[in-house]
């Protein structure tokens, strides 16, 4: 609600719209009316039609797996309690409040610390997530070990299974690897403004502390507050 609108003066009203879920192409109408305390209302409302397309669905992809075994040789063996870190990447549309589910063949299972199902919070276009949960095998898994991650979202329409791929004494590395980025590199001036004049004090204090404070503005900001 706008209190007063001035003679020449506008006003912005931000309303935001939820929609369901859309399986296809639809066109929205929305239907905008105007009321004036003193009854001058707008003389006609305002239709204003758009489409909605469906969201483009999540590409869960399988990044790396790393593993923490009890005897420490990097191997998943027979009766051994191991602890997996598996990275996963979306390479598609964005997930809402995702969840990982842990999905176990037989002769695998969740050691008690661990849980079934692990809450991410969010899972955007291409942002990678860490799961991490425990199991141990029985003597009857003799090669593959039958381990998935399916990826939901809060109302468990989407679901997406990727299986890990893991075998028996195989060796894997023990932490997740750091990834590096191609950059460019330039030469820089480790100093700044503030290094420069900077203002003396009429009184020797050694043991005074000078707090230096200074603003700086980003070339790409667009608020109120910066020049433009």
């Amino acid at each position: 609600m706008v209190e007063r609108l001035s003679p020449g003066a506008s006003e912005k009203i931000v309303i935001p719209l939820l929609s369901s879920s859309v399986k296809a192409k639809v066109q929205v109408k929305v239907k905008i009316e105007l009321k004036e305390r003193n009854g001058f209302d707008l003389e006609s409302p305002v239709l204003l039609a758009f489409e909605c397309a469906p969201a483009p669905k999540p590409v869960i992809a399988l990044v790396e797996v790393r593993l923490n075994d009890a005897s420490g040789n990097g191997r998943i063996e027979p009766r051994e309690s191991v602890e997996f870190t598996v990275r996963l990447q979306n390479q598609g549309g964005e997930v809402k409040l995702p969840i990982a589910e842990i999905l176990l063949g037989e002769g695998v299972f969740l050691t008690p610390d661990s849980k079934q199902e692990i809450k991410l919070n969010s899972f955007r276009t291409g942002e990678t997530k860490d799961v991490v949960f425990s199991v141990f095998t029985s003597a009857d898994v003799k090669s593959a070990l039958p381990i998935s991650i399916s990826i939901k979202d809060a109302t468990r329409s989407l679901s997406t299974i990727v299986p890990l791929g893991l075998t028996l004494n195989k060796t894997y590395a023990k932490s997740i690897s750091s990834v590096a980025i191609a950059g460019s590199a330039k030469d820089t001036d480790t100093r700044s403004d503030v290094d420069i004049d900077i203002p003396k004090s009429k009184q020797n204090n050694p043991d005074a502390i000078a707090i230096i404070l200074g603003i700086v503005l980003s070339l790409d900001c667009r608020c109120s507050l910066c020049p433009t």
